[in-house]
């Protein structure tokens, strides 16, 4: 073990003899350690500080990415099928370097007296072991017993008390894990296939798996259940037995939106809850069309602005947060939240991206996590200021802050409703003594108690569509609200770079050339209306614009016509117009004026 951490501490690490000659012996033998060897090496490597862990993560990367460079170099492709020992060797340490990077991120946090108030310890080993359950149940799932490395590997958490789902702010930062090359290099068919017949594969370790190349992997999880399903059918249809529908059709009117979507749902969740995992098809009573993504995104959009509208009061909306909430003491159904999840869970389930932005607590909520102060900050900031200004300050807090253990809110009728903290909490004064206790409690009532019958519901209904895929295996929370709301990086520049042009038209076109001129000089706010407008969604996917199959057509010579799109296809036409001025006046025209383009969705 002595050997290990001293070679592990020499600068020369990155040097390239290094590569050659001593990290393949040093990564083998990290990996054959034995269990309680393994544990106490995580243990040491917890205590580094950031310079420390980082300087460690990036050797092993730097290594990682070499020699997928030279794999790729000897092979015919530029394409693995699968991953060799010395990978999988990397992989391992980089693994356990994970599981310290969150052991280190999580003791800290356990250790701060006066800037958080955190869970206890036996919440955080419950935590741990329920994830674990539930780990265990999907790799039961998807091909059997999972392989005893796999074992191996919780085993290690469990003897570490550690879930890493649960750190928050870690030694260094979750991207430091991230290896592009792999990730990219690994054909996720191939990775997934061995990951269902127990092959080691680039799956057994999700964090260095980029979040673009996660998504790859829970799409292809979601379009083999959906296949197995039109499999099914076909299998039926041949021995002339009643064909069920392969695909969960929605029909919709749009002046019944809600009433019709969330009717259906809810017939199909208490009838044949398996029928979530279908493909989603929208039929829009009254209206031709069929469904090839565009009609699901369109519908996704304009259900969305129904139940985040204030009228429904289901969720209220925080202007200074930006982020939805749910209402307590809302009047609606636990039944309607149950379906808001599902709805929640089919736009990731079919890879649609939904324009609402939920605080970072209600991910946390799902995957198990004990709320904290920190949570308030997306959810109700100026009430997070407020106890964080009681929680740090030095004075007279009995006399000068004049709190009590009763609080009081505003219901969704504009009613105000008084809660005891406690029992008589109104005579109980709130001082430097138990302050501490006192944001906990109100922490907890905001967060947890006072909304639970509504995310239980929702909770409940979300699972039913994602409890048995990838989702909670690969993603991180932070991750999961990348899935649900896009990426923030809004780079035009990365979706020209990747943009096919059709139609006599290449980069070099005048057409093209001032298109993206117009484009990149557009504000924020009309960037997104050309985004909409050409893809359906204003948001961005997941690993940025430059994961968009993008194309621009030209649709005939010169002329006054508007630019039209396809939604489904993520296909912008436009016709030669004779000057720049002309291309923006047209477009801008067409992007303020169309929800989802003038051609076909």
């Amino acid at each position: 073990m002595s050997i290990i951490i001293i070679v592990y501490e020499n600068p020369q690490l990155q040097s390239p003899e290094y590569f050659e000659n001593v990290l393949p012996r040093l990564c083998q033998l990290v990996r054959s350690l034995s269990l309680p060897a393994k544990a106490e090496l995580v243990r040491f490597w917890a205590k580094f500080n950031e310079s420390q862990m980082l300087q460690l993560v990036i050797s092993l990367q730097q290594y990682l990415t070499c020699t997928v460079v030279n794999i790729l170099a000897c092979s015919d492709t530029d394409i693995l099928t699968s991953i060799d020992i010395s990978l999988s060797n990397i992989l391992y340490n980089l693994d356990m370097l994970y599981l310290a990077n969150c052991l280190g991120g999580i003791t800290r946090q356990s250790n701060l007296a006066h800037s958080e108030i955190v869970t206890n310890q036996a919440s955080t080993t419950a935590n741990a072991d329920a994830r674990s359950d539930q780990v265990g149940v999907f790799m039961r799932t998807v091909g059997g017993l999972r392989r005893k490395q796999d074992i191996r590997h919780h085993e290690l958490q469990r003897l570490l008390n550690i879930d890493p789902a649960i750190c928050r702010r870690p030694i260094v930062t979750f991207s430091a894990f991230y290896n592009e090359a792999l990730s990219d290099a690994i054909d996720p068919r191939y990775d997934y296939r061995r990951f269902t017949v127990n092959d080691i594969c680039l799956l057994d370790f999700p964090c260095v798996i980029m979040p673009f190349n996660k998504t790859q992997y829970l799409s292809l999880d979601c379009r083999l259940r959906q296949n197995d399903e039109i499999g099914a059918a076909i299998i039926l249809s041949l021995l002339n037995r009643d064909v069920p529908n392969p695909f969960l059709i929605i029909r919709v009117r749009r002046d019944h939106l809600i009433e019709d979507a969330l009717w259906q749902l809810e017939h199909v969740s208490d009838d044949n809850p398996s029928a979530l995992l279908k493909q989603l098809r929208i039929k829009f009573v009254g209206e031709e069309g069929v469904d090839d993504g565009g009609l699901s995104k369109e519908f996704f959009v304009l259900i969305n602005q129904e139940i985040f509208n204030p009228e429904y009061a289901m969720f209220r909306y925080n202007e200074k947060a930006g982020t939805y909430w749910f209402t307590p003491d809302s009047y609606e159904t636990d039944a309607q939240y149950k379906l808001v999840g599902i709805l929640v869970g089919l736009a990731i389930y079919n890879g649609i991206i939904l324009d609402v932005t939920f605080p970072m607590a209600l991910y946390r909520k799902l995957y198990g996590q004990k709320l904290i102060l920190e949570d308030l900050s997306d959810c109700f900031p100026e009430i997070w200021q407020s106890l964080v200004n009681l929680l740090n300050y030095e004075g007279d807090v009995e006399n000068d802050f004049m709190y009590t253990f009763k609080i009081s809110y505003t219901n969704v009728f504009g009613d105000a409703v008084t809660v005891d903290l406690v029992e008589n909490g109104g005579e109980i004064s709130v001082n430097k003594n138990n302050r501490e206790e006192f944001i906990r409690l109100y922490t907890e009532f905001l967060l947890t108690n006072s909304v639970k019958n509504q995310f239980d519901a929702f909770k409940k209904g979300f699972n039913m569509v994602t409890e048995d895929s990838l989702l909670k295996y690969l993603f991180r929370p932070d991750e999961v609200d990348m899935l649900v709301c896009g990426s923030k990086c809004l780079d035009f520049h990365e979706l020209e770079r990747v943009t096919y042009y059709d139609g006599g038209l290449t980069k070099d076109s005048t057409l093209v050339k001032d298109l993206w001129e117009v484009v990149h000089s557009f504000d924020e706010e009309s960037k997104r209306k050309f985004l909409k407008f050409t893809t359906g969604s204003d948001r961005v996917p997941v690993g940025g614009l430059s994961k968009i199959m993008f194309r621009v057509i030209k649709n005939g010579d010169d002329s006054t016509r508007l630019p039209t799109s396809h939604t489904c296809f993520n296909v912008l036409m436009l016709c030669n117009y004779s000057s720049k001025a002309k291309l923006k006046e047209r477009l801008l025209y067409a992007i303020n004026n169309g929800n989802a383009g003038f051609g076909l969705s």
